[in-house]
């Protein structure tokens, strides 16, 4: 896998999760981020989108922006026949449920299949 490290420096984008109208989901969600990892730190996320570099200039700038002046690595890995790419992120984030948040955000990106 293919990696660069960059440190982005746009504007800190403080949106909320999405509620998905079971009460106390985002919360236990939280939790369980918080018993499996460290934080502050960095977040792992497997974003799949179709191949093409329009989606990876847009995946950068938005993680830019919205990692401000956090720390982050973009890695790539192509399908075996080239219809896809995963993107591994690696977002610097204070807590689990900025984590949480900054999922979110990356998952309304247009493009995005699947989100790991």
């Amino acid at each position: 896998m293919n990696a660069d490290e960059k440190t982005g420096n746009g504007h800190s984008v403080p949106v909320p999760a999405p509620d998905d109208g079971r009460p106390g989901e985002q919360e236990r969600m939280i939790a369980a981020m918080e018993e499996q990892h460290d934080f502050p730190g960095f977040y792992k996320v497997v974003v799949i989108a179709e191949a093409g570099d329009a989606f990876h200039a847009a995946l950068r700038q938005m993680v830019e922006v919205i990692q401000a002046e956090a720390p982050f690595r973009i890695g790539r890995r192509d399908s075996s026949r080239g219809g896809y790419v995963a993107y591994h992120l690696e977002i610097h984030v204070d807590s689990a449920r900025t984590a949480l948040e900054r999922k979110h955000l990356i998952a309304r990106l247009e493009g995005v299949r699947v989100m790991l």
